[in-house]
């Protein structure tokens, strides 16, 4: 006596298209409306102020605003950025990498 495997055909040849369609409208329509509302900012006289980072590894000097003396073992640096309307560019948060052993 054999033993029929019943298994459902894969339907791959109609989902494959259908799924690569849907991929290249979604990076179609983030690139469009990125681009849109960039010429939208420019347009109204937005410009971005200067990153003073993040545009690779590059040294900068920066000029020592004050230093605030925190206990008998740790100073807070404070610098100022060469331009008054100047950002620092680097992002607000981190995310540290949890391992668990």
């Amino acid at each position: 006596m054999s033993v029929q495997n019943f298994t459902r055909p894969i339907l791959r040849s109609q989902t494959t298209p259908i799924a690569i369609a849907a991929v290249v409208a979604g990076f179609g329509a983030y690139s469009f409306y990125s681009s849109s509302a960039k010429k939208t900012e420019l347009a109204k006289g937005n410009a971005t102020p200067v990153k003073t980072f993040g545009s690779g590894p590059a040294f900068t000097s920066l000029q020592l605003q004050s230093v605030e003396k925190l206990n008998h073992d740790s100073s807070r640096f404070r610098f100022s950025f060469p331009k008054q309307d100047a950002i620092s560019g680097l992002p607000l948060t981190c995310t540290p990498s949890m391992t668990r052993k």
